[in-house]
């Protein structure tokens, strides 16, 4: 993921033309068994695939092909940087543009079962890889992306290589600042 998507100011007032039948995206993530690296600028995440591709966009089937939770967000929202944002990867099963899923994480004392597992997760690696190029399992019963990623209306732009799903600030993963902290450190 490269910075060139820092300057996509993901807003109401820049969107362009309607996303009538070709942003169709759906979804059902299985649980996964992952293990988080740390990656010094962002935590890695892998994710297992099965054989049935849990992701269906613009009538094409999808694998996650990997998972980063970076600090500060890679998209400006409203004008401005968030915290972090989650993107998650996906690569074509016949070929064609990659998929990034990115959803945007607030500083925020409200909680979402998103919440409960993005923390989970920079804790377990921020005690068990605490240095950069350190992995460890997450060892999380029931882990799946489909308890993260929100069934929302979204933000979809592309480029020659990417697509992209952005969900705007209102559907922002809420963690805590202590968290947040714990990311950037």
């Amino acid at each position: 993921m490269s910075n060139q998507n820092q300057n996509i100011n993901i807003s109401l007032q820049n969107v362009v033309g309607k996303c009538d039948l070709k942003c169709s995206y759906a979804f059902k993530y299985p649980e996964s068994n992952s293990t988080a690296k740390n990656d010094g600028v962002a935590i890695g995440l892998t994710y297992d695939n099965r054989s049935i591709p849990p992701v269906f966009y613009n009538n094409e089937k999808y694998q996650v092909s990997k998972i980063m939770i970076t600090s500060p967000s890679i998209h400006i929202f409203n004008g401005a940087s968030l915290p972090g944002e989650i993107i998650i990867e996906h690569i074509p099963v016949k070929g064609g543009n990659n998929l990034h899923v990115c959803i945007p994480f607030s500083s925020s004392s409200e909680t979402s079962s998103a919440t409960t597992i993005l923390t989970d997760i920079i804790n377990t690696v921020a005690t068990n890889a605490p240095s950069q190029g350190n992995s460890t399992n997450l060892n999380m019963s029931n882990f799946t992306l489909q308890n993260i990623v929100p069934r929302k209306p979204f933000f979809a732009y592309s480029n020659r290589t990417n697509d992209y799903i952005v969900f705007g600030q209102i559907e922002a993963i809420p963690l805590s600042s202590t968290t947040i902290q714990t990311l950037q450190q």
